[in-house]
């Protein structure tokens, strides 16, 4: 199986994705990522089965011709923010390839959001995307004004290295329920990351 991802800014939590996709799948994985102007350091490292191709290093030409070439089963593109991805998803879905799109969204029923609906829903879909992959309960409700139906929506985008977390995990199950609680939060100081509602909720 090969999978091609057209990606924004590749991050920690997204290589056990990587890493389960070539273990248990067979899979190998390309990644277009986005290596300039980051919002965060982080580089990924090299992992077997994958191979990272920092997007600044691509004309828009040199994609398609390298992502209808490699001729993946499936591709993955994090949202439509990125014009040359979508010039190259548009070429492989007229290729009969399955594209996915990412959706972190939630829907808020702004006057941009409804607007910006109708675009996506007679446009962006059919031109695009086969389906569309959502964390939660409110991209659901994105996903679903955007013309995609049940099922072309696709649950539980966002995961974790669980990995890192396991032996702690396990020590701690024992003496939980007895356990002072905290909550600890390792990210980024945006907005969108709702860490006001998160203080509110714990102070």
């Amino acid at each position: 199986m090969k999978i091609l991802y057209l990606y924004t800014e590749v991050m920690g939590y997204n290589l056990p994705i990587f890493d389960r996709l070539v273990s248990h799948y067979s899979a190998t994985v390309d990644v277009f990522h986005w290596n300039e102007n980051k919002l965060t350091p982080f580089v990924p490292e090299v992992a077997e089965g994958v191979t990272f191709h920092p997007r600044s290093s691509y004309s828009v030409t040199e994609m398609i011709a390298f992502a209808t070439d490699l001729n993946p089963d499936v591709v993955y593109i994090s949202g439509w923010q990125d014009k040359g991805y979508l010039s190259v998803v548009r070429k492989l879905k007229s290729l009969g390839i399955p594209i996915v799109a990412g959706l972190d969204s939630q829907w808020t029923g702004s006057l941009r959001q409804r607007a910006g609906a109708q675009l996506i829903r007679w446009v962006y879909k059919p031109r695009y995307f086969s389906y569309v992959w959502v964390p939660g309960p409110m991209q659901y409700e994105y996903a679903a004004r955007i013309g995609f139906s049940k099922t072309e929506i696709l649950s539980n985008l966002l995961s974790a290295n669980s990995a890192i977390f396991a032996t702690t995990a396990a020590e701690r199950t024992q003496s939980f329920s007895t356990a002072n609680h905290s909550f600890l939060y390792v990210g980024r100081f945006a907005q969108a990351k709702g860490i006001d509602i998160l203080i509110f909720l714990y102070t």
